[in-house]
């Protein structure tokens, strides 16, 4: 078996061409690049789609319960804190780079120069991206929600699938069909702003300015507003559990529960399924 660890993901040159391809000039998979070499990578088109199309799946996934989650808040109108402010001028201004990235490549596609339709996609994508968690950020703001476990998985994955492109264009610049290129500058650009976007979202906003009655008691448990990767890795528990660890809990030490785990939110589902079985035993002994 031959092994080849000289044949880069990406060329100056124009590529060779895939059969029927109309899409990706390079293959979607080459075991040469991938695995049978010293320096393992993807291809051009691999980069392109999978680890462009990943990120955006997760959030169209997401979308649904985030939705839901915002119109069913009963809080409302999280303040601006620097927090928020930095996460929204971090998240204009990816919804802007791949922007000017596309503007780019149509222009150059106008004056006669032949481009990748995976790379005109792949922006498309990434824009939309961006602009949908942009959207969802601010959702979030006006309906009270502190955190987001869908714009954390986001960004999450966005990080991860898009440290091998940064770390492909890092080591060769020539990321396009074409040698000059404004491609490779902008994804350098993005990618620390997508991972201070994933740091950012490790933190809670401040609390919202209106605050459901019920939710209000004192010493209401911190995990009502905690991030959710704190409430992922029970972090917001640590304080009681080292409190507990060093002197005998006392009641007063103890916090006011979640109203979803409180009688008045736990009854009424009880009550439901209660009624919904002893109406379905009634209709068997009807039947009888």
């Amino acid at each position: 078996m031959e092994f080849n660890s000289t044949h880069p993901p990406w060329t100056g040159s124009e590529p060779p061409k895939v059969a029927g391809a109309t899409f990706c000039t390079t293959p979607f998979w080459d075991t040469n690049i991938t695995w049978y070499t010293d320096d393992p990578d993807f291809t051009r088109c691999f980069h392109q789609t999978v680890l462009t199309y990943i990120p955006f799946a997760i959030l169209l996934l997401g979308a649904p319960f985030q939705i839901y989650i915002s119109l069913t808040s009963r809080n409302r109108l999280v303040p601006w804190t620097a927090l928020n402010v930095l996460k929204l001028l971090i998240n204009l201004a990816l919804v802007i780079l791949p922007l000017v990235d596309l503007f780019y490549l149509i222009d150059t596609q106008s004056n006669g120069m032949r481009i990748s339709d995976v790379h005109i996609v792949a922006d498309i994508v990434r824009a939309a991206g961006y602009l949908l968690a942009l959207a969802f950020m601010m959702g979030c703001k006006w309906q009270g929600e502190v955190t987001s476990g869908v714009l954390f998985l986001y960004w999450l994955s966005a990080s991860l699938c898009g440290a091998f492109t940064f770390r492909t264009i890092v080591r060769n610049q020539n990321f396009m069909d074409l040698p000059q290129s404004i491609s490779p500058v902008v994804i350098i650009i993005q990618y620390p702003l997508i991972v201070s976007m994933l740091f950012l979202n490790f933190f809670a906003d401040a609390k919202p300015k209106f605050i459901d009655l019920e939710v209000q008691a004192e010493d209401l448990t911190p995990e009502v507003f905690a991030s959710f990767p704190s409430k992922l890795v029970f972090s917001w528990f640590r304080s009681f559990a080292w409190k507990g660890w060093k002197r005998l809990l006392q009641t007063e030490d103890l916090w006011s529960l979640n109203l979803a785990n409180r009688c008045k939110g736990i009854v009424p589902l009880w009550d439901r399924s209660w009624k919904k079985s002893v109406d379905q035993e009634k209709e068997k002994e009807e039947k009888k």
